[in-house]
């Protein structure tokens, strides 16, 4: 007997009419049983349990009922998970391909993007192969940041970090600390007439104070001081100097107007990305201009090594609308003030009056408002150092 079948063994029973016949055909073998013991209507004895599905068969065969009693060994233990492969296969596999897919990019999470932002980082995390299903590594990582940092005004920082299968984007808008513009080497000046409201200017030295009036061009913010020796003392500017003006915007629109209006039922292509490999799913290819969205492909929750990739391509037709003077009115409106905000970002209006003629089919907009916005701005020309008062 072989050392496996001594310490891994099963106590059976076999009974049936045909009980003697079962003996008689497993004695042919070369198989032993041990501790063959008669009972009523049959015997039990010790067999190695890897010749049990043999004496199984015979009792089949036999028409005889065959019962475990007694199990020894490891057999006892390993029997449950041999017959359920999958309980010791799928931690097994899922172990092995957690280690070999660790350089993977699973997901990407972006941390205060703006729409404009996140897209333009999404289409370079794609021509640099950031994308789901990826192998990430710090040179790829790196090369993303600097070409994403060399755009300008685009970002203020931006930084990209792997970490167990995740790509975390952060990044700031073109601002430094402070929430103020980027600092400039030479003077700030007034944009507009106005008269001063408030004054914040962590760098530069003032040349006003609040409740002056200035005109367009003034020096509000110095890039130097002289010193007692008369030398002049450099320093970059950096500041926000809110004021209160008038302005005025004049646009015309017309009553009608063409314009661009997508039809509904476009075509559509559906993709796979993992890695460098892409397969479609739904649709096909098409020529002309599209629009891609990018998703995470996910099962029940699970986030998988790929990205779902949907690109619309839809029909636009020309069609010709005609709008009431009260419609052309706000809509005039509505674009004098995307050119405020345009000019003046973050401008708040205090007062506003509107002048309206209609003449051939055309509205003349004649929009004034009184606004409080930030009127510095850096200087398109060098300083000029005044001499010293003797």
């Amino acid at each position: 007997m072989r050392w496996e079948e001594a310490l891994d063994r099963i106590q059976v029973s076999v009974t049936g009419s045909q009980s003697r016949k079962v003996l008689w055909d497993w004695q042919k073998g070369t198989a032993r049983l041990s501790r063959i013991t008669p009972v009523l209507g049959g015997f039990t004895a010790w067999v190695a349990r890897r010749q049990y599905s043999r004496l199984e068969g015979l009792c089949q065969k036999h028409d005889a009922r065959v019962q475990i009693l007694r199990t020894k060994g490891p057999g006892r233990f390993l029997a449950p998970l041999h017959a359920r492969l999958g309980l010791v296969a799928g931690p097994l596999c899922f172990l092995a391909v957690l280690q070999l897919s660790g350089s993977l990019i699973w997901s990407v999470k972006y941390i205060d993007f703006t729409p404009e932002q996140r897209a333009l980082v999404e289409e370079k995390l794609l021509e640099t192969g950031l994308q789901v299903g990826q192998v990430a590594t710090q040179e790829k990582l790196r090369q993303a940041e600097q070409e994403l940092m060399s755009r300008e005004n685009a970002f203020g920082w931006v930084t990209l970090n792997f970490v167990d299968g995740r790509l975390t984007a952060e990044c700031t808008s073109a601002m430094a600390e402070g929430g103020f513009p980027q600092s400039n080497s030479w003077d700030l000046v007034a944009a507009v007439d106005g008269v001063i409201l408030s004054q914040d200017v962590p760098m530069g030295f003032t040349q006003t104070r609040v409740g002056d009036t200035v005109t367009r061009g003034q020096v509000l913010v110095s890039c130097y001081k002289l010193d007692h020796g008369g030398q002049p003392v450099w320093q970059e500017t950096r500041g926000q100097v809110v004021a209160r003006f008038t302005w005025e915007y004049t646009y015309l629109q017309p009553l009608e107007m063409t314009a661009r209006v997508e039809e509904p039922g476009g075509a559509r292509q559906v993709e796979i990305w993992t890695g460098p490999f892409r397969r479609t799913i739904l649709g096909e290819e098409k020529t002309g201009e599209g629009r891609r969205e990018y998703q995470p492909l996910t099962i029940l929750g699970l986030a998988l090594p790929a990205t779902l990739v949907t690109t619309y391509y839809p029909q636009y037709s020309r069609e010709t609308f005609s709008l009431s003077q009260e419609g052309a009115a706000q809509l005039a409106r509505y674009n004098c003030l995307c050119q405020l905000l345009e000019e003046f970002p973050g401008a708040e209006i205090q007062e506003e009056n509107a002048e309206q003629t209609l003449e051939d089919g055309i509205l003349t907009y004649r929009w004034t408002v009184t606004v409080a916005a930030d009127i510095a701005r850096p200087s398109d020309q060098p300083p000029v150092v005044e001499a010293p008062v003797e």
